[in-house]
């Protein structure tokens, strides 16, 4: 009995052994591979850890050999989907790398770099984990139960998927390990798409984009602002009668700032970021993601801009993005305690150390207005009375003082970039989404309603070309995409979609994929916008 709680407890500290290995390929593929950001989560080992430890604690040594081959699959194709598209796998890439495999395997095998690296990496440790394996096997003490509760572990991410309403759990965090990015994508997979599939529903195809050059006006400072949960509506910026954004609003005069109402491409954050940064204009098209065929940051690269993402939020908003393109990626995770004190004012100080000489392209994600909305300002912004018995006039308060202070973030980071830059600034600022403040009694946002895509689109430049800033005046109610297109032509990209239809454009709902409903959005010269709402 001594000797099997003896072996029982080695079991604990040998699975610690081995996940410790099992995690190092992720630490060794970011040293050598820019844009690659995993980093350790609690939560994440704890699950790959307990994987090892009813692996391990099997009856069979080669449950725990199959489980090691299949953590170095997964790190694999992460890798290899990394080195080749810049991109981590998300949910929906999984069915489509199935379809295209042989396409997708030539052009990798072409750049056998891009191959070996990862090959090496995972095959150096994991030689290592079955050496030690080897070693050990006569000292760890089977436990029946913990097989049956490997295959339980392994089975809550399908059956999972199978049960979810909307992909975007499932989609990979730039900060958390391969083992879990591609588990959760294959879940996905397994557990929604080849379901789908056999059913004959189908993901539709698109023709990818292309891009054309034209004239780069560079060395530049190019600064993109993502607003959180911003409406117009309620900016004395735009006639509000409370003065919410009085700092914003002293620029009205400036011949070089630009303020109009504008449509979000999604009623989320996580949907409407990835849509505004890869100029995502069809609500199904997933492919174009990791493509990457009209990414504003692969752009900047292009263009020889140092690229840096700068973010109250959590990483997990950022996917997507351009993982493969940012020089500098900064998020909460990187400094909670900071982020929790100073709030979006952390973005002001993150810009400070950024060398304005040079020409950059800055990403600065603010989180100001997320509700609840007192939580996430300095209580010196409150302007008007947060105390208050009633619920209506306690949520409009707190969100107008939140307001408040972004205006104030956003009018420091424009006077930093005024005072420091050397040269030419074109500063863009759009709202993910908008939010409902009690019309027709609804609040929030995550609802396919015209208001929730309701947003400002501000710009302002700092020693611009005047033809920059009269494109920016020119645009008129501008959705996302338009405002991603305007944004290319600064970078000296034209952006051509074979999809796209002449004025009709798309705010996608709570999925990625547009399985989650979407709104038709008509545009014509003149004429108010048609709203349709598709729901599926």
């Amino acid at each position: 009995m001594i000797d099997w709680f003896k072996g029982f407890v080695l079991n604990f500290v040998l699975a610690a052994l081995l996940a410790g290995l099992f995690l190092l390929p992720d630490h060794l593929f970011q040293a050598v591979t820019l844009g690659y950001q995993a980093a350790f989560g609690e939560k994440v080992v704890l699950g790959i850890y307990l994987i090892t430890l009813f692996a391990l604690a099997s009856r069979s040594l080669w449950v725990i050999k199959a489980v090691a081959l299949f953590f170095a699959a997964l790190q694999l194709a992460q890798f290899f989907h990394f080195s080749y598209f810049g991109t981590l796998i998300s949910p929906h890439a999984v069915a489509i790398l199935f379809t295209d495999f042989g396409e997708i395997t030539e052009s990798l095998f072409s750049d056998m770099g891009r191959v070996l690296l990862p090959l090496a990496i995972v095959g150096g440790v994991y030689g290592a984990a079955f050496w030690l394996l080897g070693r050990i096997d006569a000292h760890r003490q089977p436990v029946p139960l913990f097989g049956v509760m490997l295959v339980l572990v392994l089975a809550i991410g399908p059956v999972k998927a199978y049960n979810a309403g909307s992909s975007q759990t499932f989609y990979p965090n730039p900060r958390h390990y391969a083992i879990k990015n591609t588990y959760y994508a294959l879940s996905y997979f397994l557990g929604k798409s080849l379901p789908e599939k056999i059913e004959g529903r189908e993901l539709p195809s698109f023709e990818p984009y292309r891009l054309e050059e034209r004239a780069f006006t560079g060395p530049m400072n190019l600064v993109l602002i993502m607003g959180k949960s911003v409406n117009p509506e309620h900016m004395s910026l735009f006639g509000f009668e409370r003065d919410t954004t009085p700092r914003l609003r002293g620029l009205l005069d400036d011949p070089s700032f630009v303020a109009t109402r504008a449509i979000a491409g999604g009623i989320n954050t996580k949907v409407a970021v990835q849509t505004f940064f890869n100029l995502k204009h069809e609500p199904a098209n997933v492919q174009h993601l990791f493509r990457q065929d009209a990414n504003l940051m692969a752009m900047a690269k292009r263009r020889g801009m140092t690229t840096h993402y700068i973010s109250a939020q959590t990483a997990n908003l950022a996917t997507y993005l351009g993982d493969g393109q940012i020089d500098h990626f900064f998020s909460k995770e990187d400094d909670v305690e900071g982020v929790m004190r100073k709030y979006d004012e952390i973005l002001i100080e993150r810009l400070d150390r950024i060398d304005l000489g040079r020409s950059n392209c800055i990403v600065l994600h603010q989180r100001g207005s997320h509700s609840p909305y007192e939580k996430f300002h300095p209580d010196r912004f409150d302007r008007y009375p947060e105390d208050v018995e009633d619920d209506h006039a306690r949520r409009v308060n707190t969100y107008h003082n939140s307001l408040y202070f972004t205006d104030h973030v956003t009018a420091e980071l424009i006077g930093r970039l005024r005072s420091k830059s050397t040269l030419p600034v074109y500063v863009v600022f759009v709202s993910d989404h908008g939010e409902l403040m009690g019309e027709d009694g609804k609040y929030g946002h995550s609802m396919l309603e015209p208001g929730v895509a309701n947003i400002p689109f501000l710009f302002y430049a700092i020693n611009g070309r005047p033809e920059i800033i009269e494109a920016a005046r020119a645009l008129s109610m501008p959705t996302h995409y338009e405002i991603g297109e305007f944004v290319a032509g600064i970078l000296g990209y034209r952006v051509v979609n074979p999809n796209r239809r002449d004025g009709e454009y798309y705010v996608n709902g709570l999925d990625i994929d547009g399985s989650a409903g979407y709104m038709v959005v008509n545009k014509q010269a003149g004429a108010a916008p048609e709203w349709r709402v598709v729901k599926r």
